[in-house]
C-alpha cells in the first residue's frame, strides 16, 4: 500500500498553546482530503499519546460534533454544544467547559498508529 507523506500542522496538548513542529507523518492516502489538517497528541481526554487527529478546518460546528477549540490561547478537544443561547466544550460527560471559544476545526478521524 502507498502512503502519503503528511506535514503535521501542530502538537496538541489539551489545555496548553499548540506546539509548533516540523514532522512528518506516513498515511494511507484514503484517510485524509487535501483540505485537511494532521495534529498529533500529547495528552488529550479519552485519546492515547501519540494519536493522530484528522481536522476538517472550519470555524463553526454543529452540537455534538468533536472539535478542536482554543479559550484564549490554550486549545481544547471535546464535543461541541450550542443550544439555548449557550455555548460550551463537553470534555467528558460531567465536565463543561465554558467561555469564549474558537473553534478551529471538526475532528473527522482518530489515527492511532500503535
Amino acid at each position: 500500500m502507498d502512503y502519503a507523506q503528511v506535514l503535521l500542522h501542530a502538537e496538541f496538548e489539551h489545555g496548553k498553546p499548540l506546539g509548533d513542529t516540523a514532522a512528518v507523518v506516513s498515511l494511507p492516502p484514503k484517510v485524509i482530503d487535501d483540505h485537511e489538517i494532521v495534529y498529533r497528541v500529547r495528552r488529550a481526554p479519552d485519546m492515547k499519546r501519540g494519536d493522530l487527529l484528522v481536522i476538517e478546518p472550519r470555524s463553526t460546528a454543529a452540537t455534538g460534533e468533536l472539535v478542536v477549540a482554543t479559550r484564549g490561547k490554550n486549545a481544547y478537544v471535546g464535543h461541541w454544544w450550542a443550544k439555548h443561547g449557550r455555548k460550551e466544550l463537553l470534555e467528558h460527560p460531567n465536565k463543561h467547559l465554558t467561555g469564549e471559544f474558537q473553534i478551529i476545526g471538526a475532528v473527522n478521524l482518530i489515527v492511532r498508529l500503535s
